[in-house]
């Protein structure tokens, strides 16, 4: 799968920038106040305050971006980055998401 070798060479980049990030970091589920036996994954935390969706994609559907969504909320995030890798250029590929 090619969207998990650029997520580790994205992780070699952020080791070399001295960056912290979290990988595969399981956040849980809460519904009405009660936590789930399930949790979600969100692939990727940079200093702990950006959650990071790296992907190898034709393009970032309304699906993605839901899910990205989905998962700022579970997490209590405001705000982060969906990395599409399979876009022209990387400038390209980046989608800002926010709530």
């Amino acid at each position: 799968m090619l969207a998990g070798t650029y997520e580790e060479c994205l992780c070699y980049e952020l080791g070399e920038l001295d960056v912290s990030f979290q990988r595969a970091m399981n956040i849980p589920l809460v519904v009405d106040g009660e936590c789930l036996s399930t949790e979600a994954l969100v692939p990727m935390v940079v200093a702990n305050e950006v959650p990071v969706f790296p992907m190898c994609v034709e393009a970032v559907t309304v699906l993605h971006t839901a899910t990205a969504l989905a998962r700022l909320r579970q997490g209590g995030w405001n705000r982060g980055l969906i990395l599409n890798f399979h876009s022209e250029t990387m400038l390209k590929g980046i989608k800002r998401v926010v709530l």
